[in-house]
């Protein structure tokens, strides 16, 4: 009685190896939750639908790409598909196309108007190798 948990976390994967269902149960048989995955012809992420505790849908997010096949503009939906929260990203990409900086936005919407934060900036720093 420590306070840990012991959870099972099942997979399911597509057969191009595209992870399709994640779901997690705690030993005793209590669902925590499951997340159902869809995939474009390009086996990019589309959506992902989050179910929370033996809920029909909790939660959804939907994935956009840019020309490099990057995530350019996730959005969260609530239960009632409204929309909670969308981003948008920037890039910097190295000269092997991976992105080294990346930089977050925050879509707000007031009186009918759309406006971006600032959320955060992330760099990544990659070492190659012959």
């Amino acid at each position: 009685m420590d306070g840990s948990w012991r959870i099972n976390w099942f997979l399911k994967f597509d057969s191009s190896g595209n992870r399709i269902e994640e779901e997690v149960v705690r030993s005793e048989g209590t669902h925590l939750y499951k997340n159902v995955y869809s995939y474009d012809g390009s086996g990019r992420k589309t959506e992902m639908v989050h179910h929370e505790r033996e809920k029909s849908i909790s939660s959804k997010s939907v994935y956009s790409y840019d020309d490099k096949g990057s995530i350019s503009e996730p959005a969260l939906y609530k239960a009632d598909g409204t929309l909670k929260q969308r981003l948008k990203y920037g890039y910097e990409y190295d000269q092997t196309g991976n992105w080294v900086k990346r930089l977050t936005l925050r879509v707000v919407s007031k009186e009918g108007q759309e406006r971006l934060e600032a959320v955060e900036i992330a760099y990544r720093t990659i070492t190659y190798y012959p």
